[in-house]
């Protein structure tokens, strides 16, 4: 937390406004898209992974926020401009 502030700090000295805002917001917009793509299946794998197969859960827990990320990512960009 504290190193984050730090290089915004840095970055403020260096860079214009603009520059210092759209980075901000493309930060932002990843964040979104990557909490909106785990589906909650972070806290499923730590859930299920003693009482079902390890291997099925983990990847069930890898592909289908993977291909979440992707579908949800392509749409929130469609609607950029």
């Amino acid at each position: 937390m504290g190193f984050g502030f730090l290089f915004w700090l840095i970055a403020a000295r260096f860079y214009s406004v603009n520059d210092v805002g759209e980075a901000t917001a493309i930060i932002s917009s990843l964040s979104l898209v990557l909490m909106l793509s785990r589906f909650g299946f972070d806290a499923t794998q730590i859930r299920f992974m003693n009482d079902y197969d390890k291997e099925v859960v983990f990847n069930t827990c890898l592909w289908i926020p993977a291909i979440g990320a992707v579908i949800i990512g392509g749409v929130y960009f469609a609607f950029l401009r």
